[in-house]
């Protein structure tokens, strides 16, 4: 560039030459800088969920939490925060659970939508710096909508869990019946399998003490040879008896 520049200045005019310069470096730095915001986008582009209503969703969870920056009044951060954490929640199952995307359309296209709506008005009233009654009784009502749409947001996640629900549910009533057939006894809580750990535990240590002994040696076995040793016990005092009566009669 910097050969066919002095090139160029021994063939035209020093001004020409300057001016054509100068507009090939603007050229150079503004292709280098859009191609560097391209890669950007593109590497940002890939935290971004690929469905649009999804991205739609956690744009408007971005902006909530602007507008609750700017906002003084506590009661309505408070609010709008516990709404700002519950949209989190629900958009992270929404990104693990793309199936259930179709059902969050209510809430991403209105209730997420209105709640970053009502928070963006509430910051342009306070920031006119306007007190009178009229602003008041409005700011109250939003604070009863921004409660109600608390519960409103819970009621939204349970039908986008609906579907989800009702496949635990059935591989649940699958595993119970699996169980029965193999003979498994159902516990209720974990203080019964505690306790029927204990109860194997004193029948395998029982086992194990009784395997000690020869499989011969039974209660009988012992009642019959004490028996035997008495017999013996008993003939042998009878046969003493015996041997010292005849050296008394010699």
């Amino acid at each position: 560039m910097f050969v066919s520049f002095f090139i160029l200045r021994r063939m035209c005019n020093v001004d020409v030459i300057i001016i054509i310069f100068l507009v090939i470096l603007m050229i150079y730095f503004v292709y280098k800088l859009t191609s560097s915001n391209e890669n950007q986008s593109i590497m940002n582009m890939e935290d971004v969920p690929v469905d649009m209503r999804l991205k739609k969703g956690y744009e408007a969870h971005y902006q909530m939490e602007c507008y609750l920056r700017m906002i003084k009044d506590k009661e309505i951060v408070e609010l709008g925060g516990i709404l700002h954490k519950k949209s989190k929640l629900i958009l992270s199952y929404l990104k693990s659970n793309q199936k259930s995307i179709p059902l969050a359309r209510q809430f991403i296209d209105y209730y997420q939508d209105r709640t970053v709506f009502l928070l963006e008005q509430c910051s342009i009233l306070e920031k006119a710096g306007v007190n009178n009654p009229e602003i008041n009784k409005v700011k109250e009502e939003l604070k009863e909508i921004l409660l109600n749409f608390i519960k409103a947001y819970d009621t939204q996640l349970s039908k986008m869990m609906g579907s989800h629900l009702m496949d635990m549910s059935a591989e649940l009533t699958v595993a119970r019946q699996i169980m029965e057939a193999d003979g498994i006894e159902k516990l209720e809580t974990l203080n019964d399998y505690n306790t029927n750990k204990v109860h194997e535990q004193e029948a395998a240590k029982s086992k194990q003490e009784n395997s000690v002994l020869p499989n011969w040696i039974t209660p009988k076995t012992i009642g019959g040879a004490a028996l035997t040793v008495l017999g013996i016990v008993g003939l042998y005092k009878i046969f003493n008896t015996q041997k010292s009566d005849k050296k008394d009669d010699a």
